[in-house]
């Protein structure tokens, strides 16, 4: 038996010598995806987070050794619950808490006679170090599980999964990467990351942009084949350059220099694991292999931890290549097809060609329903348009109001507020840049698209409390939630500069105290026994040390640590753009124009090389930067104009900022706002992603007037609470 494994080998080399990157790499023939005992215990604990609990518990364990699972808890359901939200916050924050001092109390010698002091010690086998115990006690994590949205995730891949497969198989790749999507999205292409990474595979921008057309009118990120081809070429890639599928799927997350500096260093993947010390190789890139093990393992036998499960059939469809625009409503006349079919076919074709503000562009390769076979010659001439529409903006100014800058626009100004989802109480300020509808044609057109896909279209609550807004009031009511309680007002940062209201912005008198509505249930959720909601490795006796409680019952002093005054958020839309997407000045130097522009957040010269349609190393040229200079928010930049005329750039700038605003506020919704107040050390990059786990655009829309680059311990900064649209995430 060994010698025919010998020469299987042998053969597969031989093949690989003479087919080159053709033939399948020996390792993936083998055994591409190993299971070292170093990771066991976290594959196991990937296994009880997908399989084991839904998202309504949570598991309080240990960061670096995820064999620690010191309690399982309850969390409270939104459905069931006002401020689910802030109370499992709570929970959370006093949870870790009390195991941290109760680890610190271990390590002294105290606590160890006590139930929960002895089943901790049992943890550590018994008869940890104090030292042991207080480095633990600087490791406690929570994780949020996941069992109901993985389950939905194998479902939904049955749309896919085959089709995917056959991807990985042409480009000669092991065919069970097709599972990878379970670890970044659970296989939902309407996933979106608050930092921008969307679709099944969570492509970030910068990285999608290398494979696949990203634009204001067509993110094929979000489309499940196509972003699948452009991950086979990524892990491919990533596999060439470290010729090992556990480093290759790490640098998936962590990214492939990150783990070629860390193979150079440290050799293989256990060692890397073990020793490899990097600010950014995290929890996340630590455990980002075992968690495609765990999950692999669950969606390949799905059947032995979901046995009720059935999956969604493959989704097949016709494809033509459209020539030119086309308005996607006209297009399912002809077809006699619902407009909502067409658009869950074509999840690439984002927001503005379904709401009428764009057509779909030309080139678009349109999927169709195998029953419709239809050919470009097919469809009529007169659908066919000559141009893009184009996106009109309007940048607000000292003195404007709505209604002058409507009058001077042409339009309505009832649909300039609803364009710009601005509310009766809104008010706009300098800087903002409003969306100019085509005359005639939001009212006529957009809202008939939104009734043909059964949009409602939500209504913008002002972000104020029951005694500032009767719109928060009526929204209350709608929901059967009461009104936030007022709340103390911090030293607030610098409000941005309003232009004229468009209607009084003094806030109504207050009014009633925050009652529930009748019959609405506040109490903390009842315990259960414990026996009978431990899992069957539990309650069989196996990790019988974990612990599995019902939630802290909320006191009647809970509140947010610091609420943001009224004042300054009466009418902050943050959906409404702030930002200077103009070109300063054009002046014309050797018969060739160019124009100045400041820089402005997210936006890097590779942005300005793809609007103008030149190369980058043009505008280094013309700004004398280096390829190691950065450019930073609020520089100045020379760009060349020559190639897209000003209008052009402008307009592709401002699409830039709105698209990730739109994607952004389709995936989340903002509930309360609060105030940070700026610690020592304290930089914007770590206050964004390591405290607040926003993004740096959404925090600037919240303090217009602060210098990020200049921040002060003692400070205050307003950041909005954020929450998720899909229940699951």
């Amino acid at each position: 038996m060994l010698f025919s494994y010998r020469t299987l080998v042998l053969i597969i080399i031989l093949i690989t010598s003479l087919l080159g990157s053709a033939a399948p790499p020996v390792e993936a023939a083998i055994n591409p995806f190993p299971l070292y005992n170093d990771i066991k215990p976290n594959v196991k604990f990937w296994k009880i987070v997908y399989s084991r609990y839904s998202s309504r518990h949570g598991l309080i364990h240990d960061s670096k050794n995820l064999a620690l699972i010191y309690e399982v808890i309850n969390l409270y359901d939104p459905a069931r619950y006002l401020n689910s939200a802030r109370r499992n916050r709570r929970l959370i924050k006093e949870t870790k808490n009390k195991y941290h001092r109760l680890l610190l109390s271990l390590a002294q010698g105290q606590d160890t006679k006590s139930k929960i002091g002895h089943r901790i010690l049992n943890l550590f086998g018994g008869n940890p170090e104090p030292a042991e115990l207080r480095k633990a006690a600087d490791h406690i994590r929570f994780q949020l599980c996941l069992k109901n949205r993985f389950r939905r995730g194998i479902i939904d891949s049955g749309q896919y999964l085959q089709t995917i497969k056959q991807i990985f198989r042409r480009q000669h790749l092991p065919t069970d990467l097709a599972y990878l999507p379970h670890v970044e999205s659970s296989y939902n292409y309407k996933a979106y990351s608050k930092f921008g990474a969307a679709g099944i595979w969570q492509f970030i921008r910068a990285t999608g942009r290398r494979y696949l057309t990203i634009s204001y009118t067509v993110d094929e990120r979000r489309d499940p084949l196509k972003s699948s081809r452009a991950a086979a070429l990524f892990l491919k890639a990533n596999y060439q350059k470290l010729n090992n599928w556990p480093l290759a799927i790490t640098a998936y997350n962590h990214g492939a220099r990150g783990m070629q500096r860390a193979q150079n260093e440290y050799g293989g993947y256990v060692a890397i694991i073990n020793s490899y010390k990097n600010r950014r190789f995290g929890f996340a890139s630590r455990n980002f292999y075992p968690e495609f093990l765990a999950a692999r393992e669950i969606a390949k036998h799905y059947k032995k931890y979901f046995p009720d499960l059935t999956m969604r059939p493959l989704v097949k469809t016709e494809d033509i290549r459209l020539p030119a625009y086309i308005d996607p409503m006209e297009l399912a006349d002809f077809l006699s097809l619902p407009l909502q079919d067409l658009k869950s076919l074509n999840p690439a074709l984002r927001a503005p060609v379904w709401n009428g503000q764009k057509y779909m562009p030309a080139g678009y390769q349109l999927h169709l329903p195998t029953n419709i076979r239809l050919s470009t010659g097919q469809i009529p001439a007169s659908l066919y348009k000559k141009a893009q529409k184009r996106s009109h903006f309007y940048r607000v100014e000292r003195g404007d109001t709505a209604g002058q800058i409507a009058r001077r626009q042409g339009i309505r100004l009832q649909d300039l507020l609803d364009y710009n989802q601005l509310g009766r109480r809104a008010t706009i300020y300098v800087g903002q840049n409003l969306k100019i509808p085509a005359p005639g044609e939001y009212r006529s057109k957009t809202k008939q698209r939104f009734a043909a896909l059964k949009i409602i279209k939500p209504v913008v609550r002002n972000l104020v409390t029951s005694r500032q807004s009767e719109t928060t009031t009526k929204d209350s009511a709608a929901t059967n939630e009461p009104a936030p309680p007022p709340a103390p007002a911090p030293v607030p940062t610098a409000a941005p500069t309003p232009v004229p209201a468009l209607v009084s912005t003094t806030a109504p008198a207050p009014g009633a105290q925050n009652k529930p509505p009748a019959g609405r249930e506040l109490t903390a959720p009842a315990r259960q026994p414990l026996i009978a909601m431990l899992p069957s490795h539990i309650s069989s006796g196996e990790d019988n040390n974990i612990l599995l409680s019902s939630p802290i019952t909320p006191t009647a002093a809970e509140k947010p640590a610091l609420e943001v005054p009224p004042q300054v958020l009466v009418s902050i839309n943050p959906e409404v753009l702030t930002g200077n997407f103009e070109v300063e000045k054009v002046i014309t130097k050797n018969n060739h124009k160019i124009g100045i522009i400041q820089v402005e957040e997210s936006e890097t010269l590779g942005h300005y090389a793809e609007w103008l349609q030149v190369r980058t190393q043009v505008i280094r040229n013309l700004n004398h930067i280096s390829f190691r200079h950065r450019i930073n928010t609020h520089d100045h930049i020379i760009i060349p104009l020559g190639k897209i005329g000003k209008d052009r750039f402008e307009e592709l700038r401002y699409e830039f900022h709105k698209e990730i605003a739109e994607d952004f506020f389709a995936a989340y919704k903002i509930t309360s706002v609060q105030s940070y107040q700026i610690k020592k050390g304290d930089n914007i990059w770590t206050i964004c992603h390591e405290v607040l786990d926003l993004p740096l655009w959404l925090m600037k829309e919240y303090n217009p007037s602060t210098n990020f680059e200049n921040l002060h311990p003692g400070q205050h900064l307003n950041y909005p609470i954020v929450i998720s649209l899909t229940p699951t995430a």
